[in-house]
């Protein structure tokens, strides 16, 4: 499955099921595997915190999202990286397991704009790590992928601005 920065990949047929396996993936895309999967396990963490932790109708819905979309995003990383032989981590990382803690120590309004805020930056960090991906990766299946996450990413990303702002203007 060859892809050019032209291409256009859709999200609802492709199937990283049917991915090649390929032996020789670039350092940079084991990395980038690693970090991705870390990613997603921390907003889905994230995302169930924020269901249990808010009355707010906008954060909790956030949550289900991403709870949902980075399931499914999780499951689609391991097994392409599975077929490049790739072992990722099954929990999130350190740093994210203390940024967990901090939040969920907050309450009301307070969580909500540290969450949403949280979740904004995630996901901008998200995108430039899966643009850089989509550019860079020697792996037409790793480009492919990543090509196909952003559009997702970007909607989060946007939603989260959106509950940022609205959570900040109820302060």
């Amino acid at each position: 499955m060859a892809v050019s920065q032209s291409s256009q990949v859709n999200k609802e047929t492709f199937d990283a099921s049917k991915l090649v396996y390929n032996i020789s993936v670039a350092y940079t895309d084991k990395e980038f595997f690693l970090e991705v999967a870390e990613f997603h396990q921390a907003e889905i963490q994230l995302g169930q915190l924020a269901q249990m932790n808010t009355s707010n109708s906008e954060v909790v819905a956030l949550g289900k999202t991403l709870v949902s979309s980075h399931t499914q995003a999780l499951k689609e990383v391991t097994d392409l990286a599975k077929r490049k032989n790739v072992i990722v981590p099954e929990s999130f990382s350190e740093n994210d397991k203390n940024h967990y803690n901090k939040l969920s120590e907050k309450t009301g309004n307070d969580f909500d704009v540290a969450y949403s805020k949280r979740i904004k930056e995630d996901h901008e960090h998200a995108i430039e790590l899966f643009e850089k991906s989509a550019k860079e990766s020697n792996d037409s299946d790793v480009k492919a992928w990543s090509i196909c996450s952003l559009p997702m990413l970007k909607k989060h990303m946007e939603s989260a601005k959106q509950c940022q702002s609205k959570c900040e203007a109820s302060k």
